[in-house]
């Protein structure tokens, strides 16, 4: 899929403005185009394209920020609050359209050791390579940033030995986890428990990661 400006993107939907004005405003001729769905997200550049055959003055919006951008009729709204987002069209003082979006939380994305997700096996040789966590947001239209602010690693052995558990900071692998690494053998499990920060400030703890050595 095409990126641009790492901006929230989608797929082109016109609304009618027969569904989002009142009958005294319907000549206005004002039509919102939003990229896919009538949903934005907390802490992303939500993309709004804004068309009206009648002039109008200003775009406001009810519990988000909104902002014209260097394209004409394009505008960022950025929701402070999740649930509703009301965006109105005003020529004057007189709001000739409005169009409510549903706001929800960016999905909480999955931890991984390298490029290997939840569930997957890795050789020893393989897992000795690898030197950092990363974090993948599936099924999502686009990538969002998320930091990993912190983990725990935790080694089960496949013979019976104490575990062994390692904390750290930040998506890099500590050397003392790494080097516990060499000594794995064939079916010991190793967890992963991490905290990330997405885009809209919020610190989440995500599901363990379960993977196995082969």
């Amino acid at each position: 899929m095409k990126k641009r400006n790492n901006k929230t993107l989608f797929a082109a939907c016109l609304f009618s403005l027969s569904n989002i004005i009142s009958a005294q405003s319907k000549s206005a001729g004002v039509a919102f185009e939003q990229k896919e769905i009538a949903v934005v997200y907390l802490g992303l550049d939500n993309t709004i394209l804004i068309g009206s055959q009648t002039p109008f003055s200003s775009v406001i919006a009810e519990n988000a920020s909104v902002s014209l951008t260097s394209n004409a009729n394009e505008y960022i709204l950025r929701p402070t609050l999740p649930g509703k987002c009301t965006l109105s069209v005003l020529a004057g003082r007189e709001i000739i359209a409005k169009k409510v979006y549903t706001v929800k939380r960016i999905p909480s994305p999955q931890i991984m050791v390298g490029a290997v997700k939840n569930g997957e096996k890795i050789t020893k040789t393989e897992l000795c390579s690898v030197n950092s966590l990363n974090v993948t947001l599936e099924n999502f239209l686009y990538p969002v940033p998320f930091s990993v602010i912190s983990y725990e690693v935790t080694i089960i052995s496949s013979s019976g030995l104490s575990p062994l558990s390692f904390l750290g900071s930040g998506n890099q692998i500590a050397e003392a986890c790494k080097n516990a690494f060499k000594s794995l053998e064939a079916d010991d499990k190793i967890y992963v428990d991490a905290k990330v920060r997405g885009p809209d400030g919020v610190v989440t703890s995500l599901a363990p990661l379960k993977i196995q050595i082969e």
